[in-house]
């Protein structure tokens, strides 16, 4: 049989009409087959009244109009001439209007034929959509191509579609109407990830990328109007270091009022705190700054309820973007500081988002953790070689409220004497009572502190020292236990690595069990002690601990154990080698589990292929183990 000169472009388009009309859309649109093979694309515009209408000619009708020359009559696909009409507002959005209804058309102002006009609605466009400084070059240098085109709006339009404002305005009425899916949250362009902050180009930490990329967007945007800066701004405060108390004493006070003023509006813990640590610097040089240090407050701590809730909603956002970023195939490559940034400020926007939603912000939480929770804490597991301070199961009010209270509350003891606010005292103190015994979690590590450490002098440590001396001298579970919140808080002395060795070898001789609460607590900080200390060795001793008690497990606790010798393989800065020796650790744990166990962790295991490729082929051994001891469960 003699083969078809076309034979290329008979198996695209073979190979394309066995997908989704959404994902051949998408495959066209973001390569060059169509190009490639001669394939003619049209992108028809369909309207909810069930018209159809050519891309082209709804186009050649907006550009008439920018032009203010007649406007040829719109006609549907079938050649039916419309009873229609299409008008160009000021600020650039066309509208066609057609039986009874106005359908709108945004940023259609750019695809006027006039460079100068096209540049003028792309300036509106960005002063609404915000974008880092090299994304509105890029786009200001389509606009003044003297070869305009249909892509060029396209891509101009796609980038402009990604911003933050621009999701928040397509979940907003989604909210209302408590019809949320999983899609609607997680906005599937890379470059709205890429924007959220600020994109990384050559950071490798994040006290590098606050000083280089993250300062030079803040710039940008300070250039601009000052309260639309401190909204996109604040989305990045998820830790002290994140909050540009020096950068913000340089402006005028003025400015920075109008800023603080706006973020007396917001509804996330983040910017909320963060927005308190400028107030108090700069309260104590201009007195204007109380009263609204005092609506901040208010905002956070009058209602501790409404906190959780708001907590609630942040951890649910932060579970699913921690997990899509880790699964991207171009976010996955960004390092671990940046992906928990980012994740930060998009569930910051969430909580923004949903803050007068009638959604109970405690099922959110739940079904978040379902659709992703396993993938959100493996994510963090696999990142806890470089970023070893903050645990996955921190994310929760429980941690987050005492989290916000202890940086208020630092803000308040910062004030130089002779300067006090009894209104913030008195605010600060009834949060205290509020919060109760969870104060003791007031001072661990927020989510974008979690990098490494440098351990502490135990010389250094003032009435911390009394307990950490403690647990040397008698290395017993009572005693880690309660230096563990010192541990977690200010980092953990050296002198205390050793003891916590001898006790898990102590465990280990004695038969203790994991099923013991007391034991559990045990394990997660040697976990910590081992990871934050690159102690390989205390960390082996606690895998094989674990998989020594593999066989005690009720179901439930199966996975639980999984998700804990990820964690141990954090500890080998080798990461090669901790992968070798994870795979055998996984496979000889899958063989000592009851198969009734296997359902669940084949499942673990799954995920975690997705989320570390290189690791993937070596637990295929484990996974397949998982699989046959599931079935003949």
């Amino acid at each position: 049989m003699k083969r078809p000169a076309d034979l290329g472009r008979i198996r695209a388009l073979r190979a394309l009409s066995t997908l989704s009309m959404p994902l051949a859309s998408d495959i066209l649109d973001e390569s060059n087959i169509s190009e490639r093979f001669d394939i003619s694309v049209s992108r028809p515009t369909r309207f909810p009244n069930g018209v159809t209408i050519s891309q082209g000619v709804l186009f050649d009708a907006f550009r008439q109009a920018l032009a203010g020359a007649a406007i040829a009559p719109l006609v549907d696909q079938d050649g039916k001439v419309l009873s229609a009409e299409v008008s160009i507002a000021p600020d650039g959005v066309a509208v066609v209007s057609m039986d009874g209804k106005a359908f709108r058309f945004e940023n259609s102002g750019l695809l006027a034929s006039s460079i100068d006009k096209r540049n003028e609605f792309l300036e509106m466009a960005i002063a609404f959509h915000t974008l880092s400084q090299s994304e509105a070059d890029r786009l200001g240098a389509l606009s003044a191509k003297l070869d305009f085109s249909d892509d060029d709006f396209h891509e101009i339009n796609d980038a402009l579609l990604a911003s933050q404002e621009a999701f928040a305005a397509s979940l907003a009425p989604k909210v209302r109407s408590r019809k949320v899916a999983l899609g609607d949250l997680l906005p599937a362009q890379a470059s709205y990830w890429n924007q959220l902050a600020t994109p990384l180009n050559d950071s490798t930490s994040l006290a590098e990328f606050i000083a280089a990329e993250l300062r030079a967007q803040r710039e940008f945007l300070l250039a601009g109007d000052a309260r639309r800066a401190m909204k996109s701004i604040s989305l990045s405060f998820s830790a002290p270091a994140l909050v540009p108390i020096e950068r913000f004493r340089t402006l005028d006070s003025e400015t920075v009022l109008a800023m603080l003023e706006e973020a007396t509006q917001f509804s996330d813990h983040f910017g909320l705190v963060g927005s308190f640590e400028l107030c108090g610097d700069w309260f104590p040089r201009d007195a204007r700054f109380g009263p609204i240090g005092d609506r901040l407050l208010d905002k956070l701590f009058s209602n501790l309820d409404r906190l959780k809730e708001t907590c609630e909603i942040f951890s649910a956002g932060f579970t699913l973007a921690i997990a899509r970023l880790h699964q991207h195939q171009e976010l996955r490559r960004k390092p671990p500081f940046w992906r928990r940034l980012t994740a930060a400020a998009h569930a910051s926007l969430l909580a923004r988002a949903f803050e007068q939603s009638s959604i109970d912000p405690s099922s959110l939480f739940k079904w978040a953790m379902g659709v992703s929770g396993k993938a959100y804490y493996l994510s963090i597991c696999l990142d806890l070689v470089r970023e070893p301070s903050w645990r996955a199961d921190w994310l929760n009010p429980k941690m987050l409220v005492p989290g916000a209270f202890g940086r208020a509350a630092a803000v308040v003891r910062r004030l130089p004497d002779g300067i006090a606010r009894e209104e913030w005292t008195k605010r600060i103190d009834d949060a205290r009572k509020s919060i109760g015994d969870s104060e003791i979690f007031a001072g661990y590590p927020d989510i974008s502190e979690s990098g490494p450490r440098k351990p502490p002098l135990l010389s250094e440590m003032g009435e911390l020292t009394a307990p950490c001396k403690a647990f040397i001298d008698a290395p017993v579970v009572d005693n880690a236990l309660v230096a563990g919140p010192i541990f977690y808080s200010f980092g953990i002395p050296a002198e205390c690595v050793a003891p916590m060795v001898k006790l898990i070898a102590d465990f280990r001789q004695t038969g203790m069990r994991w099923e013991d609460n007391a034991v559990q607590a045990t394990m997660v900080l040697a976990t910590y002690v081992a990871i934050q200390s690159g102690n390989v060795a205390l960390a082996d001793a606690i895998a094989e601990f674990m998989i020594e008690n593999a066989g005690t497990l009720s179901a439930e606790r199966a996975s639980e154990i999984m998700f804990r010798l990820v964690e141990c393989a954090g500890a080998d800065g080798d990461r090669d080698n901790a992968r070798k020796i994870l795979a055998r650790r996984l496979e000889t744990f899958t063989l000592f589990l009851p198969a009734t166990h296997l359902f669940d962790v084949h499942d673990s295991l799954t995920i975690l292929q997705n989320l570390d490729v290189e690791l993937a082929p070596l637990i295929g051994k484990a996974v397949a183990a998982a699989r046959i001891g599931a079935k003949a469960a």
